[in-house]
């Protein structure tokens, strides 16, 4: 059996999920949790400089290896910020349960200037491009330099990334209250509170399995903010706030999270107010390869 280090990175496997649960005084509802537990890629990024990555690896920040004549997005006048590309084929033995396409590259750019919050009216402060074959026409593109509200907007510092197959647990509502102990739910939530935060030291840089919430459920957002829905008051009837309810839980289902990116000072970037960027996208879009159709929701404390 494999017992967690405290202070790892995610949890290695089931037993070490096991023995936290047990050492956390949560034994009683052991089983409940690990029925929670969800496969996620942990990232690991070294800073590095561009020139020693190959064109089409995995990268966190620097240059953007993209087809010619690609268009660089822009909202308004700025240009968003490259945030990184992702090797799919890099990521694929990791991904065990074959959520993601097995080759392409993805690419995420973001307004990393003034940081939209995930609005429908800030749907073009993101954007993210899949490039079906990562091995054909890609080229180091420079990154747009220009003038921001809050600083310069230019190319991040570059990092590596290496990837490796870990176990998630949820955070906040959703899942978790499946869990609970009604007659002690209050200190039940805090040691698993502390248990959770141990295995997820900052930075949360990771690839599906659930988000990591500093605010709210974040596939509840995409689903609210993508489909403009207004939520019910207390001063509407129950029963049309029951009915919306349903209907957003429905939707929710149908979303899967893709990866996070956490503020982090190596990456030169903080969201808000030491916040974390989450992108999710409908899963008939991800079975088309519309990755267009992402969601970027940006939560702060």
């Amino acid at each position: 059996m494999t017992v967690q280090e405290k202070g790892s990175v995610m949890f290695q496997d089931i037993d070490a999920i096991r023995a936290r649960v047990r050492e956390s005084g949560l034994g009683h509802i052991e089983d409940q949790i690990v029925q929670l537990a969800k496969p996620a890629i942990h990232m690991t990024r070294t800073p590095t400089p561009d020139d020693n990555m190959a064109v089409g690896a995995s990268k966190l920040g620097g240059l953007p290896d993209l087809p010619q004549g690609f268009s660089w997005p822009y909202r308004g006048e700025k240009p968003l910020t490259f945030i990184g590309q992702f090797n799919l084929a890099e990521i694929a033995p990791y991904d065990i349960e074959a959520i993601l396409p097995k080759r392409g590259l993805l690419s995420f750019f973001f307004e990393a200037d003034e940081v939209p919050w995930g609005e429908y009216d800030q749907r073009d402060g993101w954007h993210i491009s899949y490039i079906e074959d990562a091995n054909i026409g890609l080229v180091r593109t420079a990154h747009p330099v220009h003038q921001g509200a809050w600083g310069q907007i230019k190319p991040l510092p570059a990092h590596s990334l290496t990837f490796a197959q870990k176990w998630s647990l949820p955070l906040g509502d959703g899942p978790w209250e499946a869990a609970y102990d009604p007659q002690n739910s209050p200190m039940q939530y805090e040691s698993y509170w502390d248990m959770w935060a141990l295995a997820y030291p900052e930075p949360h840089h990771h690839l599906l399995g659930y988000p990591f919430p500093v605010q709210g459920n974040v596939i509840r957002e995409c689903v609210v903010q993508s489909g403009q829905i207004k939520l019910g008051s207390q001063t509407q009837p129950q029963s049309y706030r029951d009915e919306q309810k349903a209907y957003i839980s429905d939707q929710m289902q149908q979303w899967q999270f893709l990866f996070e990116i956490d503020s982090d000072a190596s990456l030169d970037v903080m969201w808000g107010d030491m916040g974390t960027l989450y992108i999710c996208i409908p899963r008939a879009s991800l079975e088309a390869r519309q990755f267009e159709d992402c969601w970027t929701i940006m939560q702060c404390a």
